[in-house]
């Protein structure tokens, strides 16, 4: 074995995740394969709060229904999204989701901010189970939940950017 694979089992062996086993990992197989398939995604609509300044940045938030929400605990079937606003026009957007234990926008914020000031438009996901949207990750079948929940909420906001005919691309640096 791997002296960090060894590590993070150790480590994971003092948490309470996955406490509770597997659960219903099986249940997931068709929607796993939907999820490899090349297909359109509704368009958010998103509800924002007003523009405010963080960290000599314009931001904004939004929520929406998560099109992932029948996976999800009530709790956490809003989709988050911040938005770091250019001065003008953007010139294009990029989807920013969220990297593993990125609870909340500050490491993002402080990676893409700098884009801004190029007329690129960043969107931060708040992930399912991170940040505000933290929920109990007791079993396998979350983490899978979790995973399913992302790809569905990112297909979401690119056919939303696709339908507002802004070219957009998608970035990360360790999507959950």
């Amino acid at each position: 074995m791997h002296w960090l694979d060894w590590l993070s089992l150790r480590a994971l062996s003092r948490t309470s995740i996955f406490q509770e086993g597997w659960g219903e990992v099986a249940s997931f197989e068709p929607r796993s394969l939907l999820a490899n398939t090349v297909r359109p995604s509704a368009p958010l609509t998103l509800s924002w709060a007003q523009p405010h300044r963080e960290r000599s940045l314009t931001v904004q938030d939004g929520t929406a229904a998560s099109p992932a929400a029948e996976l999800l605990p009530d709790s956490i079937a809003t989709l988050r999204v911040r938005r770091l606003l250019t001065p003008r026009p953007p010139r294009c957007r990029v989807v920013v989701p969220p990297s593993w234990g990125d609870g909340g926008y500050g490491q993002r914020m402080w990676l893409v901010g700098a884009l801004v000031a190029q007329g690129i438009e960043p969107w931060l996901l708040e992930g399912a189970y991170l940040g505000a949207r933290a929920a109990p990750m007791t079993r396998v079948e979350d983490f899978v939940r979790m995973g399913f929940a992302h790809i569905e909420e990112v297909r979401a906001l690119l056919q939303t950017h696709h339908d507002a005919r802004l070219p957009t691309a998608l970035a990360g640096f360790s999507m959950a």
